[in-house]
């Protein structure tokens, strides 16, 4: 949401638009280890351009968004709006989330409660519970948190190596570091679950007429340090795996469903026939 205008480059859509003009685009997304790893996240900024002749350009509308970024009003709702929609489109599997992370999470861990946020929860409840000015604890967080000494930065271009340096400093090292120290967020405090919020069997009538299925949750200590070689992948392809001899084909062979895993080591097998259940 950030990327809707700067102090040099005011417009919302100004980063966008110079972007598809020079036959590039732009993404954003923030990606965590899983739902029952540790609850480490991290939000991440893409951005491509066809060919040189902008690229320079590209980088310093990009970088001034990490140095002044405006957050008018009128975008904010707008980018407001987007998320409440995407709520209410997906409001039945939050809310099989919530029931999941309350039965299943510690009470005191920050994983336990509501993750997604919508119009009411972002926006009316601060200013109506709190007496908060929304927008102004968004100002706040950015100047808090949008830091350099907490950001990476990866440059890819037909360039030579030097050139490229050049950039990173000139352009992306004006970004404060604002003297903040980072917070260690697990400082003190134990992972979202343990062994008595476990061991539990949980049921919940769905909503329309989906397929009867049974999940199984598997807590994982976190993988970090092991991010490229990928762990959970290979364990979701063990599981899913449709081969002679596997899970998966025994399951199907004895009409007893199918099944899917996640790369947070969730198992969801969904039945051929609702009497098995």
């Amino acid at each position: 949401m950030h990327a809707l205008g700067s102090g040099k480059y005011p417009g919302e859509a100004y980063f966008k638009n110079f972007a598809g003009e020079n036959g590039g685009k732009t993404n954003a997304f923030t990606a965590s280890e899983g739902f029952f790893c540790e609850n480490k996240k991290a939000t991440c900024y893409q951005l491509a351009i066809m060919g040189q002749q902008n690229y320079e350009k590209l980088l310093d509308i990009f970088s001034n968004l990490f140095i002044d970024a405006q957050f008018e009003e009128s975008g904010t709702e707008r980018q407001l709006a987007a998320v409440d929609s995407e709520y209410d489109l997906r409001k039945e599997s939050f809310a099989v989330e919530l029931v999941l992370k309350e039965a299943l999470m510690t009470e005191d861990h920050p994983m336990q409660h509501f993750g997604a946020g919508n119009r009411f929860s972002i926006w009316e409840y601060p200013r109506e519970e709190f007496g908060l000015d929304p927008l102004e604890v968004l100002h706040q967080w950015y100047r808090r948190n949008y830091c350099s000494p907490w950001m990476k930065l990866v440059l890819q271009a037909n360039l030579s190596l030097p050139t490229l340096q050049d950039y990173a400093e000139r352009y992306f090292g004006q970004i404060p570091t604002r003297d903040q120290t980072k917070p260690d967020l697990h400082k003190d405090r134990h992972g979202p679950h343990h062994s008595l919020s476990l061991e539990k069997i949980i049921k919940i009538i769905p909503y329309g007429n989906g397929p009867d299925a049974m999940q199984m949750y598997f807590p994982l200590p976190s993988y970090l340090n092991n991010i490229a070689c990928d762990p959970v992948r290979f364990l979701e392809y063990v599981l899913t795996y449709e081969g002679p001899g596997s899970l998966s084909s025994y399951l199907q062979q004895h009409n007893l469903g199918n099944i899917q895993a996640y790369q947070w080591v969730h198992i969801k097998l969904y039945s051929i026939d609702e009497d098995l259940f």
